[in-house]
């Protein structure tokens, strides 16, 4: 009799521990696995501070990012690197064109190609594995989602407010109004402006949008309604131009006297 008991205890740890196991690989049961943020940048101020990347160098206004924006990546909160080998990890330090190449359909890649500049320097490939392999997603519907999420920010008032404004500078409240209008009311709490700075002037780079949900079947308005407030401390900044901005020198020391 002892020994069946025993049997079972064991047989019932063995169970527990599988089960554990399992619910621990899965992305839906770390804590905050639904929550997420977009970010799709502003290409021409970007490569005003990235001057020497390879999607930076030819940029001209007949680009589509010059006056859309760019896909950087949907960011899974709180993980990161999901599954994926140390020593591919390694290599994401260091050059991302030496991570695995993506294994998508050709109309996909040919996306991506047009509204990502950044796989030039495998920004995709990056993304993919930092993030998308926190999603639960397929390596194919992680990035069919983040077009289709791309596509409607492109498609709405936001795109058209800083395509009208480039060369002059444009405040959060603006974009948030502009988010209001697309996504429904309280979506541009859930905004934030990324701003560098250039000769003592703030230029948009990009824009994060939180989201909260299933990111594989809702759509962006749900998505971005289900997230809580967002704040960021840039609140104005200039809508660049393609071509470089010369950079002023530091003034020179005043000799001590």
């Amino acid at each position: 009799m002892a020994g069946k008991l025993g049997f079972g205890v064991l047989l019932w740890t063995v169970m527990l521990s599988t089960l554990a196991w399992g619910q621990a690989s899965l992305p839906a049961s770390v804590p905050g696995s639904d929550r997420f943020v977009f970010a799709v940048s502003w290409q021409p101020a970007f490569c005003e501070t990235k001057r020497s990347r390879p999607e930076c160098k030819n940029q001209v206004s007949t680009d589509l990012s010059a006056t859309h924006f760019t896909l950087h990546g949907l960011w899974a909160t709180g993980r990161k690197f999901c599954g994926v080998a140390q020593d591919v990890k390694d290599k994401a330090k260091k050059n991302w064109l030496d991570l695995p190449a993506l294994t998508v359909s050709q109309t996909t890649q040919a996306d991506l190609d047009r509204t990502m500049p950044g796989r030039m320097s495998g920004l995709d490939r990056y993304q993919w594995l930092a993030y998308g392999t926190c999603t639960g997603l397929s390596q194919q519907a992680f990035f069919d989602r983040t077009l289709e999420f791309l596509k409607d920010v492109n498609a709405s008032p936001v795109r058209e407010i800083l395509a009208e404004s480039i060369g002059k500078t444009i405040r959060l409240d603006q974009i948030q109004t502009a988010f209001n209008t697309a996504f429904g009311a309280g979506a541009g709490d859930k905004v934030r402006l990324r701003c560098r700075k250039l000769n003592g002037q703030a230029l948009i780079t990009g824009i994060t949008i939180g989201l909260r949900g299933d990111i594989g079947s809702s759509d962006l308005p749900k998505l971005i309604g289900a997230a809580q407030d967002s704040r960021g401390k840039c609140t104005e900044g200039l809508v660049d131009a393609v071509g470089f901005t010369k950079r002023e020198k530091p003034a020179p020391k005043a000799p001590v006297p």
